[in-house]
């Protein structure tokens, strides 16, 4: 049975009551307690469910993020995602897939909280060591991102071919008119 039941309003309440759990830094078994009161022997199955993902790995990761000084500088706190690492284990199972998906998560909340490359490094090799991540499926994500970041290349590389072309067309439609008339052609000469 697949839970496909992202918006249903009991799962809005399990989001919820699970960020608060992990806000309060309440223990794995209570976390997990929260989860099953709403999904009861259900639970390893939300891991199919994307939006139960992104809000519960996104929870989980942001702890493990420490404020420094300003607000838009964190740290990884290592023994606070060393704890968390359990309960990560135990939803991404030993799945290449199911990492890949943390992993994607992790570059969304990269992008949201303006995180640095090295920070994200940190927190990759972080999970790595301990394994919530493997090394196949980082391995895999940075295969599949360099080819993504290599066709985002091209596409730029292409787009700048072609405002290069559509300036030197301007630029030699403006030289050929400059020329004409510097040669007495008028401009009503020019549009017949």
């Amino acid at each position: 049975m697949s839970l496909i039941i992202s918006y249903d309003s009991k799962f809005q309440s399990l989001i919820t009551a699970m960020k608060e759990a992990i806000e309060d830094k309440e223990s794995n078994e209570i976390v997990l307690s929260v989860i099953s009161r709403y999904f009861g022997a259900d639970v390893n199955e939300l891991i199919n469910d994307n939006y139960f993902c992104l809000h519960f790995f996104g929870a989980l990761i942001s702890e493990c993020l420490v404020n420094e000084e300003s607000p838009n500088r964190f740290a990884v706190d290592e023994r606070q995602l060393k704890e968390r690492s359990p309960l990560m284990r135990q939803f991404v199972f030993d799945y290449t897939e199911y990492q890949l998906s943390l992993i994607v998560i992790l570059c969304d909340i990269k992008v949201k909280l303006n995180l640095p490359d090295a920070l994200f490094d940190g927190l990759l090799k972080s999970l790595h060591s301990n394994g919530v991540v493997s090394a196949d499926a980082a391995n895999h994500w940075f295969r599949c991102n360099l080819a993504f970041e290599g066709r985002l290349n091209a596409i730029f590389n292409a787009i700048q071919l072609l405002d290069w072309t559509r300036e030197a067309r301007e630029e030699h439609f403006y030289d050929s008119m400059f020329e004409d008339m510097a040669n007495g052609v008028t401009i009503e000469d020019m549009e017949q």
